[in-house]
């Protein structure tokens, strides 16, 4: 991957890294102090992207000359950094959603629960929630998170088979996620 040109005489963090300073994590300082093998994740920032680097040295001597020497590896470790961030948030996510059905089992009043369930929806992603209740055949606006009350309370939506997925949505009593509404039935949703 590198080629020898690249590296003979210049800096480690030059050649791996494509920085100008060294790492604050690197563990070439503390081998050089401890005459020991040191291990570290470095981290540094191309072109807005966050890269991780597993970097270990490990100090040689030449019994000889009693030069030392270091030995250097790294191994681009990005992939599996972002994937254990990402569970961190998946778990953070989930201790949320356990906390509020804890709150939403001990709660009363509609508009608490409602609060509580637009909450953990954008907890986990979602960045618009609407709440409705149906009434006959029509689905009626309670509270929406990107929508002021008085745009949305008791707004009315005729549900017919002219508009599948709400309809089979509210007859199966299963939930959906409208991704693609606003192409499909444009009249039937205002997002102002």
């Amino acid at each position: 991957k590198y080629k020898n040109k690249k590296i003979i005489g210049n800096k480690c963090f030059n050649s791996f890294h494509g920085i100008n300073l060294i790492c604050n994590e690197c563990p070439i300082p503390k081998t050089l102090k401890t005459n020991k093998a040191s291990q570290a994740i470095c981290i540094n920032e191309q072109n807005g992207v966050k890269k991780y680097s597993s970097v270990t040295t490990i100090p040689i001597i030449d019994e000889d000359t009693n030069k030392k020497y270091i030995l250097h590896t790294l191994r681009d470790v990005t992939k599996r950094k972002n994937a254990e961030n990402n569970l961190k948030g998946m778990n953070a996510k989930i201790i949320s959603l356990f906390s509020n059905s804890f709150k939403l089992q001990s709660l009363k009043h509609i508009s608490e629960i409602v609060d509580i369930a637009i909450q953990s929806f954008i907890s986990i992603g979602y960045d618009r929630v609407k709440i409705y209740r149906l009434e006959n055949d029509e689905l009626i606006g309670i509270k929406s998170s990107f929508l002021s009350d008085k745009k949305f309370k008791n707004k009315k939506y005729n549900l017919s088979k002219k508009y599948p997925k709400k309809y089979e949505t509210v007859k199966s009593k299963k939930p959906m996620i409208l991704k693609d509404l606003i192409k499909k039935y444009p009249k039937d949703i205002n997002y102002d």
